[in-house]
């Protein structure tokens, strides 16, 4: 089985640390194995049933994310969140979906994995309809890119109440986030 890589970023909200975790072959991933038993007493703190029993609440919280719409992530990832009942959110590239190709950038998830992630309790949310730099796009184009992407994924029977840059660019931008703004909350 020929590797495949994906980052998956998981944000520690009392450390506002990154954590960079690389997903392994199947058969042999190791390193995530020890890095679910933090994220599982996570989950459970989430829960209220976490290490300190009903109630008790930790004030750390791993947030799984993964963007692009990557074909990989529903191939290689989804079978190692479902196997240690993790859940994650992934941010969508309405314009990008179904894309087929030979390099990893051009083989994206279609609308069949999407709803097969959702229905597995996957979150599914917005990365703008077409992955451009947003500090770069006039008002017309910014709509068109944000908004846009959550009517799409309305279309498609998903509410999208966030967004992820693309480029992690924008968020300092007074323009591009007035345009997020205006369409979540």
């Amino acid at each position: 089985m020929k590797s495949r890589r994906r980052i998956i970023q998981a944000l520690i909200a009392s450390a506002i640390a990154i954590i960079i975790i690389t997903v392994m072959p199947l058969e042999a991933h190791s390193q995530y194995t020890y890095q679910s038993s933090l994220i599982q007493k996570q989950r459970g703190s989430i829960n209220g049933t976490g290490i300190g029993g009903v109630g008790t609440t930790f004030n750390k919280v791993v947030l799984l994310s993964f963007d692009d719409n990557l074909r990989g992530d529903f191939i290689y990832a989804k079978p190692i969140l479902d196997k240690y009942g993790f859940k994650a959110t992934f941010f969508i590239i309405c314009n990008k979906t179904g894309i087929s190709g030979t390099t990893r950038f051009l083989n994206r998830t279609n609308w069949q994995d999407i709803a097969a992630m959702q229905k597995d309790g996957m979150d599914i949310q917005s990365h703008t309809m077409n992955h451009r730099h947003l500090n770069h796009l006039s008002t017309n184009a910014l709509n068109f890119e944000i908004g846009g992407s959550k009517q799409c994924l309305a279309n498609h029977g998903y509410h999208a109440t966030t967004f992820a840059y693309p480029y992690n660019e924008g968020s300092n931008n007074a323009t591009v986030v007035n345009v997020v703004a205006k369409y979540y909350s």
